[in-house]
């Protein structure tokens, strides 16, 4: 894992506060936090009590940093670094560090609750909530079994992002929320009856839940920052939260609560506001850094370089957002500049319906098999209603195919 002059630039940077390292995808945002863990280690923990967090967002993107340790090629092993220092270096997840908190504030409270993960378990109780609640906004058509999904989502970006009242709810921008598509409504209106009416969805949707002693994963993030807040733990001297931009605005407060107040801390937000695909992110919908309390005004380094893919890739990645005002204007917006490195342009093909492109997709597949094997194909859909539809047709074909029928693999 070697750096460049301006990687290493930004790992050596002398802690001063909060800072933001802002990259395109594939210029080595994830390895600037990774050798930053170590840089500070060695250079900035001067006390017996200082501590580093290193906080990702989900399970692959830490195993995948717990693969660049073992790649090291300095003098430092991920084996012996973490050996060294397993008691003041921490690298989790987000949802692994709150849930402690959970369970720090159940037993503080004496609850016994179970999580509901489940999305039909929640949309049942949502239907529960929408039954009982009919009569009381007659003229809210979107209170509608027909809008669970949309429902459940929203009850779930207010938990959240910690709205705990109606007045606010009902002047906040509801960033994402005016597509209008399939049948959805085109824009939830401020200081509107349909907002007090969502609102009030929420709170019976909770007291039906807690009846059960069940939870959800916006009620565990809450709860286990009502405990940060209320006891603050023993907390971390240099925190890096690496694809800051996919966290909630719940989770990145929680972070700021288990910070120690040093004058050598320091928080580094690592993000790609282009990559944002969470529904319930709260930086990655083109929020400020200010709405968390970090002023960024100077404090903000670019890695521009996309060393993953070629030239060819980059462009028609760039061309696919450039008319996006969404994405332009929003400052933490890096464009990407172009390497010495080219292959094959990217293939679009259009469709005029369904049929014929699960065709083409049997058809490339048994093209690639001569070459390549069945898992070293990817098939990536934008919802997963399609990847459903693709594998019923692979599965369904496999028997006519002399490919498929001597695979082992799994469709």
């Amino acid at each position: 894992m070697k750096l460049n002059v301006e990687q290493r630039k930004i790992v050596e940077l002398e802690p001063q506060g909060h800072l933001a390292v802002k990259g395109v995808a594939g210029s080595g945002k994830t390895s600037v936090a990774i050798r930053r863990v170590s840089f500070l280690k060695e250079h900035y923990c001067f006390e017996p009590d200082d501590r580093i967090l290193l906080v990702t967002y989900n399970k692959t993107l830490l195993n995948f940093i717990h693969y660049q340790f073992n790649q090291l090629s300095e003098e430092e092993t991920y084996d012996s670094f973490l050996s060294e220092h397993k008691t003041d270096v921490t690298i989790t997840t987000i949802d692994k560090l709150m849930y402690r908190s959970f369970k720090a504030r159940m037993t503080r409270l004496g609850l016994q609750l179970k999580t509901m993960t489940n999305r039909r378990q929640l949309l049942k109780v949502m239907n529960h909530a929408l039954y009982d609640m009919k009569d009381n906004y007659k003229d809210v058509t979107i209170l509608s079994p027909k809008f669970q999904n949309f429902l459940l989502d929203e009850i779930h970006w207010l938990k959240a992002c910690d709205i705990q009242d109606l007045n606010v709810y009902q002047e906040i921008d509801r960033i994402g929320r005016a597509t209008g598509s399939k049948g959805m409504p085109q824009k939830l209106h401020k200081n509107s009856e349909t907002r007090e009416a969502i609102f009030a969805l929420k709170e019976h949707y909770d007291r039906l839940m807690l009846k059960e002693q069940w939870v959800d994963f916006p009620t565990i993030n809450l709860m286990a920052l009502r405990e940060v807040e209320e006891h603050p733990p023993e907390g971390y001297t240099h925190i890096i939260i690496d694809e800051s931009q996919d966290l909630t605005k719940v989770q990145l407060m929680y972070i700021t609560h288990v910070q120690t107040d040093k004058p050598h801390q320091s928080i580094m937000f690592v993000a790609d506001n282009t990559q944002s695909i969470y529904h319930l992110s709260w930086l990655g919908k083109g929020r400020a850094y200010t709405t968390i309390g970090f002023d960024m005004s100077g404090r903000a380094r670019t890695l521009s370089k996309n060393y993953r893919t070629t030239t060819e890739i980059s462009k028609a990645a760039y061309g696919l957002i450039e008319h996006d005002e969404a994405i332009l204007s929003n400052v933490d917006f890096v464009k990407p500049a172009l390497i010495d490195r080219h292959g094959h342009a990217p293939i679009y093909r259009f469709f005029k319906d369904h049929s014929s492109h699960l065709v083409f997709l049997k058809q490339e597949i048994e093209s690639l098999i001569g070459e390549y094997q069945y898992k070293d194909i990817c098939i990536v859909a934008k919802e997963s209603r399609f990847l459903e539809d693709i594998e019923q047709y692979l599965l369904s074909e496999k028997n006519s195919s002399p490919s498929t029928q001597s695979s082992k693999t799994r469709f």
